[in-house]
């Protein structure tokens, strides 16, 4: 999932245009868009989020449609958890979305049941193509799966409407009806894994500093050198760390060796972290 990162302070400011990240990611690469985006320490919940693409783009898209009230932590949490979904999960959380929205009268789920649905997910059932009372009914019909049919003669069968059956189906085991298919909840054991608070599970997703600043793969013969470079700038502190990624964009520095000389060259360079320039 990829979005973009605004300092809600810095919005409609000339020259500001947030920062993007690819979604999930650990603690450098975040702790980097922040500072790319001009978020204060502290002020990370004084963001707005704004989505770009992903792997279920019409749920991912749906949450997003007004101002996210979403966490970065918790976006990335659920880009964690959607990248461990086969199709088939992912489609039956596209369409599950869709039923805490409509059973929920037309509103907005809040992120807290959003996250706790990974975790209810084999709650819901989900019957792609089934789009409407009529199609659930000849389900119902040829299938015999309503205990009222089963104790039917075949003449009165015969003459059953099915789009009358498919919305007896659907009030009575209180079903709604989606972009993608037909949704049902199966079970009333919604377990509330998270509190709103804590989040249920660590996001473990491979990072580095370097990682973060450059945001490319890197090739096995620069290994040596990342290595260096990476032990090197654990040794800057958080302001020191700020200044060299301001000195990189500056120099336009995409070498690595480069890269690691100008790590031993920040007294060269005045850095002033308040002004608003587009990084």
């Amino acid at each position: 999932m990829r979005v973009n990162i605004f300092y809600e302070d810095h919005m409609g400011t000339n020259d500001y245009y947030g920062a993007g990240i690819e979604l999930p990611a650990g603690k450098h690469s975040l702790q980097d868009a922040l500072e790319r985006a001009h978020v204060p320490a502290g002020e990370s919940h004084n963001i707005r989020i704004e989505y770009i693409t992903g792997r279920v783009e019409d749920a991912e898209r749906f949450l997003f449609f007004e101002n996210s009230p979403f966490t970065l932590d918790e976006i990335n949490l659920l880009a964690f958890k959607l990248e461990q979904m086969d199709a088939e999960q992912l489609l039956t959380f596209e369409m599950a979305v869709e039923h805490l929205y409509l059973s929920g009268d037309n509103k907005m789920p809040y992120p807290k049941d959003i996250i706790n649905l990974f975790y209810n997910l084999e709650q819901f059932r989900a019957f792609p193509g089934i789009m409407d009372d009529e199609d659930l009914g000849e389900v119902c019909l040829s299938g015999g799966i309503m205990e009222q049919i089963d104790q039917l003669d075949m003449e009165i069968f015969d003459l059953l409407d099915p789009k009358k059956v498919g919305a007896m189906q659907r009030v009575n085991e209180q079903g709604f009806f989606t972009e993608s298919g037909y949704v049902i909840k199966d079970s009333e054991h919604w377990q509330d894994v998270y509190d709103g608070m804590t989040l249920p599970e660590p996001v473990i997703v491979a990072d580095s500093i370097v990682n973060a600043i450059f945001r490319r793969k890197t090739k096995e013969a620069d290994m040596e050198i990342i290595n260096c470079l990476e032990e090197r700038l654990t040794m800057l502190n958080k302001d020191e760390l700020c200044k060299y990624k301001a000195v990189l964009r500056f120099e336009r520095c995409r070498d690595f060796e480069a890269a690691l000389c100008l790590a031993d060259q920040l007294d060269d360079y005045d850095f002033e972290p308040d002004c608003m320039t587009a990084f």
